[in-house]
C-alpha cells in the first residue's frame, strides 16, 4: 500500500514536470510572439489574438505575468475583443493570471476615470452571456472606487445594476457612489437600467440607498413605467411596494401620474394594457387618475377596451370596477385625437360584451361616430377575431332595447358603406340576418359613383359560401322582396356580374330566386354573352343552362346584344372557347346568326389574334350535327370568312375553310379577291404558298390574273407591298406580265408612310423594292425608264442616299458601346453588322442578296442600334444594299455621256469610285441629254 502511494506521488511529480516544461515553452513562444508584433499595424494585431487564443489552450503552470507582455490599453483591447467574438476562455485566462487593473493617476492622485474597458462594451451590446461575463470581468477591474465612464457616459456602476451584480453594487455603494447616478445623454438612471433589465435585487437595494423613484430619463420614463408595462407575472409584487415604502420613508411621495414625454402616458394606462389587476389597484390606491388621457386622448377606459385579448371578460369587469371603486368616470364618451374613437367602439372591435354593457348602462351612445364615420355596429363588423360572427351584435341590440335607445340602422361611413354593407362585404352571414331582422332596408344603393347593391356587393366577394343564400331566406321570413334586376353603375345585373366574376354558388342563388336570365346589361350584353365573354373555357354554359332548365326558365340562346347584335356563340368563337361554342351548338345556337355588321361566327373567329383549332372544331360539330354553315357568307363589305382570315394571317382557319368549301375567288364589294388580300398584307411569309398548295388539294382553281375595282392585280398589289416571296410565287405560279405596270412613286410613299412606325424602315423600302424588281426580271420584265426615275425619287424622297460612310467608320472605331453592339447584330451566320459596314460593296454584293437585307429583324437587331447611329447605320446599308443595281443601272447612261469614248472596263473603274447618288444623277443627266 505505501509503495503505491509513492508510486503515485511519482507519477504526480512526472505530471508537474511535464506541465512545467509545456509552461515554458508556452512562455518562450509568447514572448517570440509578442517581439515580432507590431500592435499599430491592426492586421497584425487581430493575427496575434488568433495566435494567443490557440496559444492559451490548455496552459495550466507557470502562468505569465500580463503587465511584462502588455499595457494596460493592450488588456482592454484583448478583453474587449473577447467579448466582441470570443472565446470566454481568453477572459478565465487574463483572470488566472491574476492581472488586476490599475487606474492611471491625476497630478492629485486620483484615478482618471475617462476610459473604455470591456465591461462598457458588454453592457452597452447586451453579448451572448453579457451577465455571466460582467461578473468575471469586474474580477480584472475590482478597483470600486474607479467608477470608469464610457464616451456614451455609462459607467462601470450602471453595468453592475444592468448585470444583477448586487455585491458589486454594494460595494459601489458603501464608497459612496451616487445611487442617482445617470446615463448623461438619455438621462436613464440606475435604478432604471436596473428595472428594465429585470434586476429586482438591485432595485431593490438601490431603493433603500435612497435612489429617487420619480427621476426620469429624458423621454419622460419613470421606474413605475418600466414597472408597468411589464408582463403579468414577470414582476414580483415587492418591487413595486418597495418603490412605495422606500419613498414613504423618505418621505417623497412616487409620483403615480407621471407621464413619458413621447406618448404621455402614465404608468396606470401601462398597467391596464397589460392587465396587472394588483398594479392597477395599488396605483389607484395610490392616487392614480383614471380620467387622466394620453397625447391621443386614450383614458383608462380606452386601455382597458382597446386591447385585444382572448381572456374572459371578467377580467376586464374587474378592472372597469377598480376604476370605479376609487374615483367616478367623468367622461363615458372620451374620444381619441386621431380617430375619435370611444371606448365604446374599443369594446366593439375586439369583442367586449361585458364591457359593451357596463359603457351602455353608463350612458354611453349606441350611435356615436368615430371621424371616418364608423358607429358601434361598423366596429362589431370589422372585427378580426376568429368568433366575429357570434350573437355579440344580437346583444348589443337586446341592450339598447332595454335601455330604450334606438340604433341607427342606416347610417353610413365616410366610404358610404351602411352596417348592412359593411356585413356583405365581410360575409358576417350572421349579422346581416340580425340587420335584415332588426329592418335594415336589403335594397339599399351605395355610393352614388358605385351603385351597388346588396346582391351586386356579394357577386363581388372573393370567399364563396351560402350568404346569398341567407339573405333571400332572411328576406323571405320578414316578407320583404328584393330587387333581383337592379343595375349597377356599370349597366350589370347581379346575376351578369356574378357570372363574369365566375361565382358559381352566387349564380345559382340568384337563378333559384328568380333572376331573369336573359337580362341585358349595359355593356356585357345577356347573361350567356358575358359567359362566353370571359377568358375561361369552362363548363360554365351547360352549368347555367342545366340550373334555368331545373327552375323552369327558358332561355335565349340566340339571343342578341344590344350594341352589336352578336349572339352568345359569336363570344365564345371571338374568346377561343371551345367548351362554351360546343355547349351552345348541342343546344341549337345558330351557327350563321350575323350581327350588325353582318358577320357570322366564323367571321368573328377570322378577326382573333389567335390562329388556333376553334374553327375547325365549330365546323366539325356543325357537322356531326347535321348543320349547314355559310362558309362563304359575306359579311356587310361583302367580305368572306376566308378574306378575314387571311387578312389576318390565320393560316388554321384559312385551312379548315377551303376544306370545308369555301371559295378561294369569291371577291368583296370593292373586287378584292382573297389573292388580293394575300398580297395586300405587310408579311412576306408562305401564307399564299400555302393557299395554293390547299386550293389544289381542294380542286379549286385559283384566278390570278384577276383585277379588283382599281384594275390592280395580285401581282401589282405584291410589288406596291414589296412583297418579293408572294412575287415569285405568282410568277411561278404563271401570272401574266404582258399588262403589268410598275408602282408610281405616290404609292410606294403612300404605303411607306402608313406602316412605316411599325414595319417599314429605309432599308426594308430600299432592299423590297429592289427584291420584288429582281423576281420581276428573271422573269423576263424589263422596268421602263420611268419605272428607274420611281426608285431614284425614292431614295432622294426618303433620304437613303449615304453621303459618306468615314463618319460610321470612325464612330464603330471610337464608341466602345457601338461597336460592341454591331458585333452582336447578326445578318446572316458568321456575318455580323460591324463585319458588314467593314465589307467593300462588291464582297458584300458577294455574300448577301436583296433579300438577306429585307428579311434583317427590325425588332432584334436594327433597333438595338443606338439612336444617335440610326439613321447613318440604315443609309449606309441602304447604299450597300443598291450599290450593284445602281451600278448597272449607270452603265449604260455614263458610257452615252462620254460618248464610248472608254473602254467598258474603263468605264466600269470609273463607276466604282461614284456613290449611288452620282451614278443616280448620272442616270437622270442622261435623259437631260438626250
Amino acid at each position: 500500500m505505501a509503495n503505491d502511494e509513492f508510486q503515485k506521488r511519482l507519477n504526480d511529480r512526472d505530471v508537474e514536470i511535464l506541465e512545467l516544461e509545456k509552461g515554458q515553452k508556452k512562455l518562450k513562444t509568447l514572448k517570440d510572439l509578442r517581439k515580432r508584433l507590431n500592435w499599430e499595424i491592426i492586421g497584425e494585431r487581430e493575427r496575434f489574438y488568433w495566435q494567443l487564443c490557440r496559444l492559451i489552450n490548455d496552459w495550466k503552470s507557470q502562468l505569465p505575468n500580463l503587465r511584462e507582455f502588455f499595457c494596460k490599453e493592450e488588456i482592454d483591447w484583448l478583453l474587449t475583443k473577447c467579448m466582441k467574438i470570443g472565446p470566454a476562455a481568453l477572459m478565465k485566462f487574463v483572470i488566472r493570471t491574476g492581472y488586476r487593473d490599475e487606474p492611471d493617476l491625476d497630478e492629485d492622485g486620483k484615478p482618471l476615470l475617462l476610459r473604455e474597458t470591456a465591461i462598457h462594451y458588454a453592457a452597452r451590446r447586451g453579448v451572448r452571456h453579457w451577465t455571466s461575463k460582467i461578473r468575471e470581468l469586474f474580477k480584472v477591474y475590482d478597483k470600486f472606487d474607479a467608477n470608469y465612464t464610457d464616451a456614451f457616459n455609462y459607467t462601470h456602476f450602471h453595468a453592475a445594476c444592468m448585470s444583477g451584480c448586487v455585491d458589486i453594487v454594494k460595494e459601489f455603494l458603501e464608497l459612496g457612489q451616487d445611487p442617482n447616478c445617470i446615463v448623461e445623454k438619455t438621462g436613464v438612471s440606475a435604478l432604471l437600467l436596473a428595472l428594465h433589465n429585470k434586476r429586482w435585487d438591485v432595485a431593490q437595494l438601490l431603493l433603500r440607498s435612497h435612489a429617487d423613484p420619480n427621476r426620469t430619463a429624458k423621454d419622460g420614463t419613470a421606474p413605475l413605467h418600466i414597472i408597468c408595462q411589464m408582463k403579468r407575472g414577470d414582476i414580483p409584487t415587492g418591487v413595486i411596494k418597495s418603490l412605495f415604502e422606500c419613498s414613504d420613508e423618505r418621505y417623497h411621495r412616487v409620483l403615480v401620474d407621471v407621464r413619458d414625454s413621447t406618448y404621455g402616458v402614465t404608468p396606470l394606462h401601462l398597467a391596464l394594457r397589460a392587465r396587472h389587476t394588483e398594479v392597477v389597484e395599488l396605483l389607484l390606491s395610490r392616487g392614480a387618475d383614471p380620467n387622466l388621457a394620453n397625447n391621443d386622448g386614450s383614458t383608462a377606459l380606452h386601455y382597458i377596451c382597446d386591447e385585444a385579448t382572448h381572456e374572459a371578460g371578467d377580467l376586464d369587469e374587474s378592472l372597469f370596477d377598480l376604476l370605479e371603486k376609487y374615483r367616478p368616470l367623468r367622461d363615458i364618451q372620451a374620444r381619441t385625437r386621431e380617430w375619435g374613437r370611444t371606448p365604446l367602439h374599443g369594446a366593439a372591435l375586439n369583442g367586449k360584451r361585458r364591457m359593451m354593457e357596463k359603457l351602455l348602462r353608463k350612458g354611453a351612445d349606441p350611435n356615436s361616430v368615430n371621424k371616418a364615420g364608423w358607429t358601434v355596429l361598423h366596429y362589431l363588423i370589422r372585427r378580426e377575431n376568429d368568433d366575429c360572427d357570434d350573437d355579440l351584435m344580437e346583444k348589443f341590440f337586446e341592450i339598447a332595447d332595454d335601455l330604450g335607445r334606438t340604433v341607427r340602422l342606416e347610417a353610413k361611413c365616410d366610404e358610404g358603406a351602411t352596417p348592412l354593407e359593411a356585413a356583405l362585404i365581410y360575409g358576417r352571414q350572421r349579422y346581416v340576418q340580425v340587420l335584415l331582422r332588426r329592418g335594415a332596408d336589403p335594397n339599399f344603393v351605395n355610393a352614388v359613383q358605385e351603385r351597388k347593391t346588396a346582391l351586386h356587393i356579394m357577386a363581388r366577394r372573393i370567399t364563396q359560401d351560402d350568404l346569398p343564400d341567407r339573405f333571400f331566406e332572411t328576406c323571405r321570413e320578414i316578407g320583404k322582396s328584393v330587387d333581383i334586376e337592379a343595375l349597377d353603375s356599370d349597366g350589370m345585373t347581379p346575376l351578369n356580374l356574378a357570372l363574369h366574376l365566375g361565382k358559381e354558388i352566387m349564380v345559382e342563388s340568384l337563378l333559384r330566386n328568380g333572376a331573369d336570365p336573359n337580362k341585358h346589361s349595359l355593356f356585357f350584353g345577356r347573361p350567356l354573352h358575358v359567359i362566353c365573354r370571359r377568358d375561361i373555357d369552362d363548363d360554365s354554359v351547360e352549368r347555367f343552362l342545366r340550373i334555368c332548365d331545373d327552375v323552369q326558365q327558358k332561355v335565349q340562346i340566340d339571343a342578341r346584344g344590344k350594341s352589336r347584335q352578336d349572339t352568345a356563340l359569336h363570344s365564345a368563337l371571338f374568346m377561343g372557347n371551345k367548351q362554351n361554342a360546343r355547349d351552345l351548338l348541342r343546344r341549337g345556337a345558330d351557327p350563321n346568326a350575323v350581327d350588325d355588321q353582318g358577320w357570322t361566327p366564323l367571321h368573328i373567329s377570322a378577326l382573333r389574334k389567335i390562329d388556333d383549332d376553334s374553327p375547325k372544331m365549330f365546323l366539325e360539330i356543325c357537322k356531326d350535327r347535321q348543320l349547314e354553315v355559310r362558309v362563304n357568307a359575306g359579311c356587310n363589305l361583302e367580305r368572306t370568312p376566308l378574306y378575314m382570315a387571311l387578312q389576318n394571317g390565320h393560316r388554321k382557319l384559312t385551312e379548315s375553310l377551303l376544306r370545308n368549301g369555301a371559295n378561294a375567288n369569291l371577291a368583296d364589294r370593292n373586287g378584292s379577291t382573297p389573292l388580293h388580300v394575300i398580297c395586300s398584307r405587310d408579311v412576306d411569309d408562305d401564307l399564299v404558298k400555302l393557299f395554293f398548295e390547299i386550293a389544289n388539294d381542294v380542286r379549286q382553281t385559283v384566278q390570278i390574273d384577276v383585277q379588283d375595282a382599281w384594275d390592280w392585280t395580285p401581282l401589282q398589289t405584291a410589288v406596291a407591298n414589296l412583297l418579293p416571296n408572294v412575287v415569285d410565287v405568282l410568277l411561278g405560279r404563271g401570272a401574266d406580265l404582258s399588262s403589268f405596270i410598275f408602282p408610281t412613286e405616290n404609292y410606294f410613299c403612300e404605303r411607306f408612310d402608313e406602316y412605316k412606325s411599325d414595319y417599314w424602315d429605309k432599308l426594308k423600302l430600299a432592299s423590297g423594292i429592289l427584291a420584288v424588281v429582281e423576281c420581276l426580271n428573271k422573269r423576263g420584265y424589263e422596268l421602263e425608264r420611268s419605272d428607274f426615275l420611281t426608285i431614284i425619287e425614292l431614295f432622294y424622297h426618303y433620304e437613303m442616299f449615304e453621303e459618306s460612310s468615314d463618319d460610321l467608320e470612325n464612330s464603330l472605331r471610337d464608341d466602345e458601346e457601338f461597336t460592341s453592339i454591331a458585333k452582336e447584330i447578326i445578318i446572316i451566320p458568321n456575318l455580323s453588322l460591324y463585319d458588314l459596314i467593314q465589307l467593300r460593296s462588291e464582297k458584300a454584293a458577294k455574300l448577301l442578296a436583296y433579300k438577306n437585307y429585307f428579311e434583317i429583324e427590325r425588332a432584334n437587331n436594327l433597333d438595338k442600334i443606338p439612336e444617335q447611329y440610326r439613321d447613318m447605320c440604315l443609309r449606309h446599308l441602304c447604299e450597300k444594299v443598291s450599290r450593284r443595281y445602281f451600278q448597272r443601272m449607270a452603265l449604260e447612261p455614263f458610257q452615252a455621256l462620254i460618248h464610248y469614248r472608254l473602254p467598258i472596263l474603263c468605264c466600269d473603274k470609273v463607276i466604282e469610285n461614284l456613290t449611288n447618288k452620282d451614278l443616280s444623277n448620272i442616270f437622270e443627266a442622261d435623259e437631260i441629254e438626250t
